[in-house]
């Protein structure tokens, strides 16, 4: 594809992608650029970087780029895993503008974002993403001169979903560094529609299957495939031997789609709370029949909280009432490290989906308000249930199968971690020898 048209691409992915920087009500304030202006100039007024970590024994022409600071050691140890040579740098990206001279910037950034901010303030349209490309600017010019200052000629891009990913790799790719974009295991269509990149890492076998069907505008020169970032944290529980499920008991894994929407989160047209209470009420209305199966509530995280957990209660006692067996899951155990709780795992459009059919147990999803996804052609479409296939249907045609009959009957290989096995061996090997993992901030200004 021409240079041009790649440029069409990434721009429209500026001004049109959702964005999760921003909350709903931020990206609606006609104030919104002036509010980013001001975040902006005092994040480059900073005197000391906060987002760089220079990795011992690793080389400094490699870096990896990720989104923020905050639990960077699981994702820094992902690619010590991954990659050979080891990458020598851990970049984050809203606090890398630390590093440009603020003298030299300030006047520059003010002319602009006040324009833009100006131009926020008249018009709502794409009120948002106008208002970021003052963040923006400023986080590429900044990891530019860190290129070019540090000769990095590698880089990981660990936040492709990011709206101004492939602007940045246009950027990159000017300055001769390879750029590898590692997304997380969900489907690529929903933040990758558009993806440019040197290398590109698959790390679910739903993407290999968008890719065979060639509708993506994915434009890269090399594909690979790995296991996911945070499988990691679980795997292992799992490999080379797992636990036997439990019969009898459904998993719901939440995504707190309420809570997310009741906190203003962007809308992103996937209708995930109002897909999570129509599962919750399919399953109500399942185990009201005759049926010895029980139900076991996966609360997210964020439902856990001390301050939300009353309203969580609250709300799963007014979608599944009190006349079928219910609880919740016990607190402190992590759900993926928890599948063996559960004989059947059930979800909406969620990354738990992957993780699950990864670690090699059965899962069904609820898509009826979601009927683009799973993508006509896919092997998932087997484990939906919607408005044409009821639960009950789907319970009945997996409840008797073993974990492997299910994949062997639903072919779905490519998902269950045996596909990666070279990958987990060598990853048990290398563990076996690792050290403790170290880092220093890089505090040049």
């Amino acid at each position: 594809m021409s240079s041009n048209n790649l440029e069409k691409q990434a721009a429209h992915c500026l001004l049109h992608n959702t964005t999760y920087r921003l909350t709903s009500p931020e990206a609606a304030d006609p104030l919104v650029g002036f509010r980013i202006l001001w975040r902006t100039l005092k994040r480059i007024y900073r005197s000391e970087p906060q987002g760089i970590h220079r990795l011992e024994d690793g080389d400094r022409r490699c870096a990896i780029f990720n989104s923020e600071t905050r639990n960077y050691e699981p994702v820094i140890a992902y690619y010590r895993k991954m990659l050979d040579p080891q990458p020598g740098w851990y970049l984050t990206k809203e606090e890398l503008p630390a590093i440009l001279s603020f003298r030299k910037t300030w006047l520059p950034l003010l002319r602009f974002g006040l324009a833009r901010s100006l131009t926020c303030l008249i018009s709502g349209k794409n009120r948002g993403n106008r208002a970021l490309d003052i963040h923006i600017v400023t986080e590429i010019a900044a990891l530019l001169e860190f290129c070019k200052k540090e000769h990095i000629d590698s880089l990981i891009d660990h936040a492709p979903y990011l709206i101004d990913s492939n602007w940045q790799y246009l950027q990159l790719r000017e300055l001769g560094v390879f750029v590898t974009k590692v997304p997380s295991p969900g489907p690529l269509r929903a933040h990758h529609s558009v993806l440019q990149a040197d290398r590109l890492i698959t790390t679910s076998g739903y993407q290999e299957e968008e890719l065979e069907q060639n509708e993506l505008r994915v434009s890269v020169s090399e594909r690979e495939s790995w296991i996911p970032e945070a499988s990691l944290n679980y795997i292992f529980d799992y490999y080379p031997s797992s636990p036997d499920p439990k019969a009898g008991v459904l998993g719901f894994y939440s995504h707190a789609g309420w809570l997310r929407k009741d906190s203003g989160h962007t809308d992103d047209g996937l209708y995930i709370p109002e897909t999570e209470v129509y599962i919750l009420r399919e399953l109500r209305d399942y185990l009201s029949g005759d049926t010895d199966m029980r139900l076991l509530i996966f609360p997210h995280p964020r439902e856990r909280s001390p301050d939300v957990w009353p309203r969580t209660l609250a709300f799963y006692r007014e979608q599944l009432g009190q006349n079928i067996q219910w609880d919740f899951f016990r607190e402190g155990v992590s759900s993926v490290r928890s599948f063996h709780e559960a004989d059947i795992g059930l979800a909406a459009y969620s990354t738990i989906i992957y993780e699950r059919l990864f670690c090699g147990f059965k899962v069904l999803i609820g898509n009826a308000l979601t009927p683009e996804f799973p993508f006509t052609g896919s092997q998932l479409n087997q484990l939906c249930f919607n408005q044409s296939l009821a639960l009950s249907t789907q319970i009945e045609k997996i409840s008797g199968l073993s974990n492997t009959a299910f994949f062997q009957e639903m072919e779905l290989h490519a998902y269950h971690h045996l596909a990666q096995q070279h990958i987990l061996d060598r990853v048990l090997r290398q563990t076996q020898n690792d050290t403790p993992l170290a880092s220093h901030h890089h505090d040049e200004k």
